[in-house]
């Protein structure tokens, strides 16, 4: 239950009329978010010991329920979790880009300060 975009618990369209939602590659974001946030805690989303997942979780989490922050967890893993788990995909994907960027710029930093000792 906690990995499955909220969007799919969900019948009801802005217009209040009746609707199935179907999954797409936003919902295949917001699974990878949660999964994200599972490796930063080391433990499963709202995990408590001995207990299963029920229809109450599903409707905290359709209503907005989602995990803590885990503490000292890195700014940048934490802006794409916590900006695909807001099913705001745009957002992901630009952090995953700049990040990816910036690792590449720092690997190159990197190299030339050990090749060349540049400081």
């Amino acid at each position: 239950i906690p990995y499955v975009d909220p969007k799919t618990f969900s019948r009801r369209s802005n217009d209040n009329t009746l609707t199935k939602f179907k999954l797409n590659e936003k919902s295949d974001f917001y699974s990878v978010g949660v999964l994200l946030w599972e490796l930063s805690s080391g433990r499963p989303p709202f995990y408590v010991k001995d207990e299963e997942y029920n229809i109450s979780l599903t409707i905290e989490i359709l209503g907005g329920l989602r995990e803590k922050i885990i503490p000292d967890t890195p700014e940048d893993y934490l802006n794409i979790y916590t900006g695909i788990i807001k099913l705001n995909a745009i957002i992901a994907i630009t952090s995953i880009a700049s990040i990816a960027e910036n690792n590449q710029s720092n690997n190159y930093k990197s190299n030339l300060q050990q090749h060349f000792c540049v400081t």
